[in-house]
């Protein structure tokens, strides 16, 4: 193992992270409300780079990111991407759908009656957001709720995946962890 970056900006705990291998970037999210995201090809596209010589080999230190993202009021805890998306949710209820390119805002969503949202799957065209047993399905080329259901008796969704009509789910009811595959054909 090499250290090849150390990034720093966040003013607060990091929640999550991603690799975009597509872009080659590192996007992170924080309690510090903000999403940030590193360019690691072209590092002086960045903040303030200097080198770190206390391993075996050099480690780029990169203090400041190439964008910030704002605009939720708390913490930022998930983080999904697609080609064509970057979307992120934060426990004041709202997820932020930018454009995975441009990184402008394309769609925004109010779960404000909900306390966090726990669980996210996104791909070009599908964001599934999940929490306290209540499942959202939007079209992302429309930004539009097409479908909630609320999966009866179950008191938290922890993670969820979708593809071809089909969503796996892995909830909690009556303190029993479950994987519960739905079909929404």
């Amino acid at each position: 193992m090499k250290c090849l970056y150390i990034l720093s900006g966040h003013t607060d705990r990091i929640y999550s992270t991603i690799y975009d291998h597509e872009r080659k970037r590192c996007i992170s999210a924080s309690m510090d409300t903000t999403i940030r995201i590193w360019d690691l090809e072209n590092i002086r596209n960045n903040g303030e780079c200097s080198y770190a010589t206390n391993s075996a080999s050099p480690c780029a230190k990169i203090l400041g990111a190439m964008y910030t993202l704002r605009g939720h009021r708390a913490l930022v805890g998930l983080l999904g991407l697609s080609d064509k998306f970057l979307v992120s949710a934060s426990v004041d209820g709202s997820i932020r759908c930018w454009d995975a390119n441009t990184y402008f805002l394309k769609h925004f969503f109010d779960h404000t009656q909900l306390n966090t949202i726990t669980a996210l799957h996104v791909s070009d065209e599908v964001l599934v957001s999940g929490s306290e047993g209540l499942l959202n399905i939007y079209d992302l080329n429309s930004g539009l709720l097409v479908r909630s259901d609320t999966l009866s008796g179950a008191d938290n969704v922890w993670n969820v995946s979708f593809k071809d009509n089909t969503l796996v789910a892995a909830v909690e009811r009556d303190k029993r962890n479950l994987l519960e595959i739905l079909d929404f054909s």
